[in-house]
Order: C-alpha cells, then sequence, then structure tokens
C-alpha cells in the first residue's frame, strides 16, 4: 500500500483476513486501502467491522466519521468523531481536524474554529488544521486572517496547492497579491511544475487550459482536481468581477467536491455572498 500498489496489497489484506478475521487493524488497514481507492462504501463496511473486534479503537473510529463525512452523513461523522475524540487517541489532532471539517461542511464555523484550535494546541504544526481554519475564516469572510493561516500552512507543505489558496485569500483580502504570486511561484517545489492554478493566476495559461491541465485517467483523482481547479477559477473570475463565469465554476467545484473537501464549504459560502 506504501508503494501505491493497491491491488497486491488488497490482495495481502483479503489473505490476513483470511488467515486471522479477529484482527481489528487487519480490517481497519483494508479500509484505509479501500478509502485510497475512491471505494467509500467499502471502506465504511470495514470500519464498521474493526469496531465490532475492538469496540474502543479510536483510530478505526475517527476513520469512520471521516468516511461518514466524504458520504455526506454529517450526523453520523460528528457522532463517530465525538466517540473518537473522547477515547483520547495519541494523535488527537487528527479526529480533531476531521470533526471540524464536518462543522466547516454544515456551515457551523464557530464549532469548527473550536476544533481547529484544538488541533492546533495539540500539534501546532498540523498542516490539515492550519488549512481547515484559513477555509473557516475564508468562509467567515475574514480573508486576511485566513492568508496567514495558508501563508503558515505553505510553510510546513512548501506545495503548490497551499500556494493557491495563500494567493486566492490575499487577493479576496483586496491586496494585489503580486509581491505573494512571485514568491509562490518561486517558493513551490520545482518538481510538480507549475500548478494550474498557479499558472492561472500567472497569466500563463487560461482557465480553459487550466481545468484540462488538471484531467487524469482515474476517475477519483479527476473529480477531486476538479474540486480544487474549479475553485480556483471561480475565484479568478470572482476577483475580475465576472459573475456569471465565476458562478459556474465555484458551482462545478461545489459539485465535484466531496463533503470533507474544504473547497466544498468555501464554494458554497462564495456563492452564497455573489450578488
Amino acid at each position: 500500500m506504501a508503494r501505491r500498489d493497491l491491488d497486491r496489497a488488497r490482495d495481502d489484506f483479503d489473505a490476513a483476513i483470511h488467515l486471522d478475521a479477529a484482527s481489528a487493524w487487519t480490517y481497519n488497514s483494508r479500509a484505509v486501502l479501500h478509502m485510497q481507492s475512491g471505494e467509500v462504501e467499502p471502506a465504511i463496511a470495514d470500519y464498521e467491522q474493526a469496531l465490532r473486534r475492538k469496540p474502543d479503537y479510536a483510530f478505526a473510529r475517527a476513520n469512520l466519521g471521516y468516511a461518514r463525512l466524504q458520504k455526506g452523513d454529517f450526523d453520523g461523522a460528528l457522532s463517530d468523531l465525538d466517540k473518537a475524540i473522547r477515547l483520547a487517541p495519541p494523535r488527537v489532532e487528527i479526529a480533531l481536524t476531521y470533526r471540524g471539517r464536518a462543522w466547516l461542511a454544515k456551515g457551523n464555523y464557530e464549532r469548527a474554529l473550536e476544533d481547529f484550535a484544538a488541533a492546533l494546541k495539540a500539534n501546532p504544526r498540523y498542516a490539515n488544521a492550519l488549512s481547515g481554519r484559513a477555509y473557516t475564516r475564508f468562509c467567515q469572510g475574514n480573508f486576511d486572517a485566513a492568508a496567514e493561516d495558508f501563508r503558515s500552512e505553505r510553510q510546513i507543505r512548501k506545495d503548490a496547492e497551499s500556494a493557491v489558496d495563500w494567493l486566492i485569500a490575499v487577493r479576496r483580502g483586496g491586496h494585489d497579491g503580486r509581491a505573494e504570486l512571485a514568491e509562490a511561484m518561486k517558493g513551490t517545489d520545482a518538481s510538480q511544475g507549475a500548478a494550474p492554478g498557479l499558472a492561472l493566476f500567472g497569466g500563463m495559461i487560461t482557465p480553459e487550459q487550466a481545468l484540462q491541465a488538471s484531467s487524469d485517467r482515474d476517475p477519483r483523482l479527476q473529480r477531486e482536481r476538479t474540486c480544487t481547479v474549479s475553485f480556483a477559477i471561480g475565484e479568478w473570475y470572482l476577483l475580475r468581477t465576472e459573475r456569471q463565469h465565476a458562478q459556474q465554476y465555484l458551482s462545478m467545484s461545489r459539485e465535484s467536491c466531496d463533503a470533507s473537501h474544504p473547497e466544498f464549504a468555501a464554494a458554497g459560502a462564495e456563492l452564497a455572498r455573489l450578488p
């Protein structure tokens, strides 16, 4: 699984379960494999099997909550994540961040901020919590604070996606973003090339080319990339005050993102703000 050889990993986990059907760890591991393959329903079934064998398995409980969130089952996700957090797992920041994302998807920004703050108290350099808090502040219209969190996230990840998020928040806060764009282009991992969102904001490609550049043969990856790139395109049009095109691409992002993606909430907030 670590080598992304998912078919052979599946065979091994199936064999392990055949040899020892009492292993909660193996069911949880196979569920993680299902999630990596975009198979959310089989993942949920395996997480439930893991918890039948070990009801206090906090990691499996948190994973189950996150899988339910991907399906849009907010209440089920929150119930499982509440239970996981009460079990006080060693990496509690993961479960707190998952629950923060669930509150964010539901539009309860105050509860989301509480969970992301608690996650960052447990681990101040947890990039997923920084990203979650940034998107929550973005949804609230607090763009300057969102930009600061995205900047902190980018210093940890150093990837193109966090650089695009940072630049969008800076621009939505009313700043020209030229210095941030130059820094993002320079500071992004060169092995990734110019990501579609950065290339778009840098004037190197058109929105149509950005969407085309995000295509992938894997339907799951295609959907995820459409989610993020169409959000960036929607923001690009929004900043140019081209309302109709902004609405088109923000709606595309909202429809292609599952509820666990913070762009799902951000696209919804931006659509609600459109005049």
